[in-house]
């Protein structure tokens, strides 16, 4: 809980912007890859290319959020995820699944098996590690709202 609490902060803007410069940084890490598998090997998974558009796509996203004030990501947050924290858990499962199964994907000639077991470990980490997201968020939501409160 700690280390969730670490990583989120009462500025949300903040939070946005640390997430679009990750975005960036892993499409331009996805880019040089493409640029040395072009270089010195003759063939180039198209997975790496749908890496750099997913990443871009990411980053696009980040950047749109991160143009909002914080009032704004705030409210979306009590607009969003508040009252659903399955979803948020579910949806914070996904993504560290992806985590998981994109460089496992990559990188061997993984058999079903394989696939299925990481999903499933990814999975797993993924819902645990939504729910202490989803406490911190909510942690510093209250304080957001503390703070509101004082300034009015």
């Amino acid at each position: 809980m700690e280390e969730a609490l670490e990583k989120e902060s009462v500025d949300q803007k903040k939070i946005r912007n640390k997430a679009r410069s990750s975005m960036w940084h892993l499409f331009l890490l996805m880019v040089l890859c493409i640029g040395f598998g072009q270089i010195f090997f003759e063939m180039i998974p198209g997975l790496f290319y749908l890496g750099a558009v997913i990443f871009y796509g990411f980053f696009l996203y980040e950047t749109y959020m991160s143009r909002k004030t914080n009032e704004e990501l705030w409210q979306i947050w009590d607009e969003q995820w508040r009252d659903r924290r399955f979803l948020f858990q579910f949806r914070s499962s996904l993504s560290k699944s992806l985590e998981v199964l994109f460089p496992a994907i990559i990188g061997a000639n993984a058999s079903w098996m394989m696939f299925g077991l990481f999903l499933v470990i990814g999975l797993a980490v993924g819902f645990r590690d939504g729910i202490k997201k989803w406490k911190a968020k909510e942690h510093y939501y209250e304080e957001y709202i503390k703070g509101r409160r004082m300034a009015a």
